[in-house]
């Protein structure tokens, strides 16, 4: 019978086995106020922390612009002073011939621009008259249609008018 003692010795009592009262904190019903709010205050974090990565991104990306936009005026820069230098170089030390070297480096800067606008307008002036031919083709092609229609129109007034005549015989007006 020692077994019997020792297994009763290892139950706990029956008085510990009922189950303790909740504090009353957790025994309300009602949901905390906090626990519907965490959601949307992750997400104003989350929005919060993407909106500040954005700025910092933009203001980067703005300063590398400058630094580039600095860095081609610094070489547009340089270039032309190059070139006035090889102008003046060129050219006598008159005063009178020191304002047409800048005229003739201003229209050099100038060239590029306006051969490109230049190219770009005899596309276009070809694709004008491209599109002029096809109106044109388009306005015959609805002519020779209406001219049809209105042959048809006489052939139909002239069977109805002659019904004696053959039908591969049609008089024309």
């Amino acid at each position: 019978m020692p077994e019997q003692n020792f297994r009763r010795a290892s139950r706990p009592p029956p008085s510990s086995l009922r189950k303790a009262p909740l504090p009353p904190s957790t025994t309300t019903t009602a949901p905390t106020p906090g626990l519907k709010s965490k959601p949307l205050i992750y997400a104003i974090c989350i929005a919060s922390i993407v909106a500040a990565g954005a700025v910092a991104g933009a203001m980067l990306k703005m300063d590398r612009e400058q630094a580039a936009a600095k860095v081609k005026q610094q070489e547009y820069r340089e270039q032309l002073l190059q070139q006035e230098e090889a102008v003046s170089s060129s050219s006598t030390s008159d005063v009178k011939d020191s304002a047409p070297a800048t005229a003739s480096v201003t229209e050099m800067d100038y060239r590029k621009p306006i051969e490109s606008l230049e190219g770009r307008r005899g596309q276009l002036l070809l694709q004008k008259m491209q599109f002029e031919r096809k109106i044109a083709a388009l306005k015959e092609s609805q002519a020779r249609q209406r001219e049809m229609e209105k042959l048809k129109a006489l052939g139909k007034e002239q069977g109805a008018a002659n019904p004696a005549a053959a039908p591969g015989e049609q008089q024309v007006r």
